[in-house]
């Protein structure tokens, strides 16, 4: 019986030790990502390079050190665009098998989020609130064409409903981005 509860303490142990927290601080900001989280890393040396050439990373947190912090690569996405060409690459990992080593002044922003779950799951609330702002502007259209003033007058509000809807979505569905570069606020690596 002793033997059990020791086989699944251990287990509850390792499962609680497994993935790695990161800190962010900012002027008196500290931020807690708790273990197991899902992040989108940019790296690029500012704004104006990011528009011309960036990688994305999305995966899990392995180790943080001062220097350095190490993922477990989900998916890498590289963008390259010069002046006749543009490139857009994904890479996609299905078991971890890539680790990826960097340093923190590389990182441009980045975006946590609580799981895998969760990061398509605001993905698809963006998509649908985009359809919704798009379905609006179609009614708002409409309730000009339409020469019927109590007809014009439910499709303007129709038009309304919608835009607030999608409007509601895309703020739902949109992460917050811990800048690290361009801006007054800056978030960095607490150790």
């Amino acid at each position: 019986m002793n033997k059990t509860f020791s086989i699944i303490g251990f287990i509850l142990f390792s499962y609680t030790c497994y993935g790695q927290e990161l800190t962010l601080s900012s002027c008196n900001d500290l931020k807690l990502f708790k273990s197991g989280s899902i992040y989108e890393v940019v790296l690029a040396e500012s704004r104006k390079t990011k528009a011309r050439s960036s990688r994305t990373l999305i995966g899990t947190l392995n180790s943080v050190n001062s220097d350095s912090i190490k993922f477990d690569v989900i998916q890498l996405k590289t963008k390259t665009i010069s002046e006749n060409t543009n490139i857009i690459g994904v890479i996609q990992y299905n078991n971890n098998d890539l680790q990826m080593t960097i340093s923190p002044n590389e990182i441009y922003y980045l975006k946590n989020y609580k799981s895998h779950h969760n990061r398509t799951q605001k993905n698809t609330l963006r998509i649908v609130g985009s359809l919704f702002m798009i379905s609006s502007m179609a009614t708002f259209l409409n309730s000009i064409i339409v020469s019927h003033d109590a007809s014009r007058n439910k499709l303007f509000i129709s038009g309304g409903i919608q835009s607030g809807i999608g409007l509601s979505l895309i703020i739902l569905g949109t992460s917050k981005r811990y800048l690290f570069k361009d801006t007054k606020k800056t978030w960095t690596i607490y150790q």
